[in-house]
C-alpha cells in the first residue's frame, strides 16, 4: 500500500515538473525559473568593422595583444577586452574608433567598411609648391620622416627611345613618405609609423613625370629627408596606390635600396654616385613658372650650395644638413 502512494507521488511530482517547463517555456524562463535572454545575433557587418580595427594597428606592427599597452590608460582597452571579436565589439566607442583612424590616417569611411581607399587621396602632380608644403607639414612633427620610390625589378629605367616620346616602359612607380610615430623599446626595435602614399602616376619613360620625380626626390633630399628606392611587385605596387593594401608589412621586408633615386639629382661636380648629370641640371630649370624653385630657394637658400660636393670638396652645409635627418 504504501508503494503504490510513493509511486502516485513521483507520478504527480513528474507531471507537476512538466507543467511548470511548458509554463516557464511560454513565459521564456529557463527551467530553474530564470528569465532567458534572447540572443542577439550581430550583423557579419559589424564584425568586419572589429576586424577591420584589428587590422589596422597589426599593419602597423601592433599585434592584436599589444593594442591596450600601446593604446596607454585612456586607450580603455584591456586585454581581456581584446581575448574575442565579441568582446572587442562591445568595448569599441565611437572615441576610439576616430582616434584610431586619427592616429594612423586611415579613412574612417574605410573602417566602417565602405568602398574606398584605406588612405586619404594625396595627389600634387606637377605642383611642386603643394609637394614641398606637404613635406614641410611632416617635418613639423619633429619625427623621422622616410621618403620612397617603389619601382618594379622589370623597369630598367629606361627613357623613351620613340620619335614622339611614345617607346617606354609602361611601370608605375609609386611614392610614399612615412613619420614615426613609436617604437617598442628602445631605437634598435621596431619602429611604428603613419604612412602618406601618393596617388602621383609616374613613369621613368616619360620625361614629364620623370621629370617630376627627379625634382620631388631632389626637393626632399634638400630638406633633409630620408629618401631612397625598393622593388616590389606589381600587384604591390598598384595596391599601395589605389589604397587597397597597407604598406607597412611590405615595407618591413624589403630592402632600402633596391635602386638609388638619389643617383640622379646631382651632377657629378656636386656627388660621387650620379646617374644623368645632364637631367640632374635641366630638372632646376624644369616648370620654374610655377615657382618651385624660388619657394625652395626660400627656404633652403640656392640649390647649388645644398648639395654633397662644391668645388670638388665635401660641403659642410649639406654634411650638417644630414645629422639633422632622423632615420
Amino acid at each position: 500500500m504504501i508503494e503504490s502512494v510513493a509511486t502516485v507521488i513521483s507520478i504527480i511530482k513528474d507531471v507537476y515538473k512538466g507543467i511548470v517547463f511548458i509554463w516557464n517555456k511560454l513565459r521564456g524562463k529557463d527551467s530553474a525559473g530564470s528569465v532567458n535572454k534572447p540572443e542577439v545575433k550581430v550583423p557579419n557587418e559589424v564584425f568586419g568593422l572589429v576586424q577591420r580595427f584589428v587590422d589596422i594597428y597589426k599593419a602597423h606592427g601592433i599585434e592584436r595583444t599589444q593594442i591596450p599597452r600601446f593604446l596607454g590608460e585612456d586607450g580603455g582597452l584591456t586585454l581581456v577586452d581584446v581575448s574575442t571579436d565579441e568582446k572587442l565589439l562591445y568595448a569599441l566607442n565611437e572615441k576610439l574608433l576616430q582616434a584610431t583612424c586619427d592616429q594612423f590616417g586611415v579613412q574612417r569611411e574605410w573602417l566602417d567598411g565602405k568602398d574606398v581607399p584605406i588612405y586619404p587621396y594625396l595627389w600634387h602632380g606637377h605642383d611642386l609648391p603643394a609637394y614641398i608644403d606637404f613635406l614641410l607639414e611632416l617635418k613639423k612633427t619633429g619625427c623621422a620622416i622616410q621618403g620612397f620610390g617603389i619601382k618594379r625589378q622589370e623597369d630598367k629605367l629606361r627613357k623613351s627611345s620613340g620619335k614622339y616620346g611614345e617607346d617606354y616602359d609602361p611601370f608605375f612607380i609609386a611614392l610614399l613618405f612615412r613619420v614615426k610615430l613609436d617604437h617598442w623599446g628602445d631605437h634598435s626595435q621596431d619602429s611604428i609609423w603613419r604612412y602618406y602614399p601618393l596617388c602621383d602616376q609616374i613613369y621613368w619613360g616619360y620625361e614629364k613625370t620623370r621629370m617630376q620625380l627627379k625634382a620631388k626626390i631632389l626637393i626632399a633630399d634638400i630638406l633633409g629627408v630620408y629618401f631612397k628606392g625598393c622593388v616590389m611587385e606589381e600587384h604591390e605596387i598598384e595596391g599601395i596606390m589605389e589604397g587597397r593594401i597597407f604598406p607597412g608589412p611590405l615595407m618591413e621586408h624589403r630592402s632600402h635600396v633596391g635602386w638609388h633615386p638619389e643617383d640622379y639629382i646631382y651632377t657629378e661636380e656636386e656627388s660621387r654616385a650620379v646617374a644623368d648629370s645632364e637631367e640632374a641640371l635641366k630638372v632646376r630649370e624644369w616648370m620654374l613658372h610655377n615657382g618651385w624653385r624660388k619657394k625652395l630657394e626660400e627656404i633652403v637658400g640656392p640649390i647649388e650650395e645644398n648639395t654633397p660636393f662644391r668645388a670638388g670638396e665635401g660641403n659642410l652645409k649639406w654634411r650638417e644638413s644630414r645629422k639633422q635627418m632622423n632615420f
